[in-house]
């Protein structure tokens, strides 16, 4: 039977039980994925003299007295998630959650089911799965989260889409479509580019309009053919605001402005793919923004080296 590698907290308690009970070790490391992981969550939560006094009777045990004896019992569900477990012990927490899911099905169902769907379960997606609310608890999720991180992020912008008016039954039915695919993308974006942006410092009036939420950003950069889509998250974090903003000739320009700790500024003004605005249009938005109290970045830059950016020097070109 091929030998698994042992590596962390397990590989010393099997090393000093191995002291008491000869063979020890070398039934641990032979043993399949599902007996190694049962007997490790059972050392997990045992003492070293306790661990030791129990040895021998794992050798010969089934899994599920395994168990048992460290547990007090082994509810259904919880073998077959040990088995998805891999062949290297986890963390005493890890088991502890684990445990905790199967031997209350009741309270935690879409969570059981969940690691029964699963390919594998490890302790990030373990992490991400007690990070999901119940509802959200879907094998498909688990595998585009797989990071208690990701997890909380994601419920983060769950919760802002319902608090802006969403239905929850249409979420569900939209993020099972995007699962389908195996893509969390077009969710994101559909959902994410209905919620407004924080207010624009500069207010709607005849010559400027601010962009208001995703849709209208998605509908302005294709007009333009520009990537303003791509600032979606510091749009709405509202680091960053954009607007339409209307020359005397009618020439229509994207005026981009970003918050700091200094206020806010206007960085740049953006033309038709990109391209670059004529200065007249250029000054007639700083002039715009400065009467309403929004200055251009150069304005509020207070490093003398702001002199590098009005000359044109901000990006240098080495010569070898």
């Amino acid at each position: 039977m091929h030998v698994v590698e042992l590596r962390g907290w397990a590989l010393s308690a099997v090393a000093r039980i191995d002291v008491e009970v000869p063979g020890f070790a070398g039934h641990f490391l032979r043993a399949g994925a599902e007996r190694r992981q049962a007997i490790a969550a059972a050392l997990s939560r045992m003492s070293d003299v306790e661990a030791a006094q129990a040895a021998k009777s794992f050798l010969t045990a089934k899994t599920r007295e395994i168990i048992i004896s460290a547990f007090g019992a082994c509810p259904h569900g919880l073998l077959g998630a040990l088995a998805k477990a891999g062949h290297q012990p986890h963390s005493a927490a890890f088991y502890h959650k684990l445990y905790r899911i199967f031997d209350a099905p009741r309270r935690r169902p879409n969570a059981a089911r969940c690691i029964q769907q699963l390919r594998t379960i490890s302790e990030a997606k373990l992490g991400s799965i007690t990070k999901l609310p119940e509802v959200l608890r879907l094998p498909t999720l688990v595998e585009s989260l797989p990071t208690a991180e990701d997890a909380s992020g994601f419920v983060w912008l769950w919760r802002r889409l319902l608090q802006a008016g969403t239905s929850e039954r249409e979420l569900l039915h939209s993020l099972r479509q995007a699962s389908r695919v195996g893509s969390l993308d077009g969710f994101a974006e559909t959902w994410a580019s209905r919620i407004d942006f924080p207010a624009c410092p500069i207010p709607r009036s005849e010559r400027f309009r601010p962009l208001a939420n995703g849709r209208e950003v998605k509908r302005e950069a294709l007009r333009f053919r520009n990537c303003a889509a791509e600032m979606l998250p510091s749009l709405l974090d509202g680091r960053r605001h954009l607007g339409i903003f209307t020359c005397t000739d009618a020439v229509e320009v994207i005026v981009e402005m970003r918050r700091t700790d200094n206020g806010v500024f206007i960085d740049d003004v953006h033309g038709f793919q990109n391209g670059t605005v004529a200065t007249t249009h250029r000054r007639e938005v700083l002039r715009f923004g400065t009467a309403h109290g929004v200055a251009s970045r150069f304005a509020t830059a207070r490093s003398p080296w702001a002199v590098l950016h009005r000359l044109g020097l901000h990006s240098l070109r080495w010569k070898p």
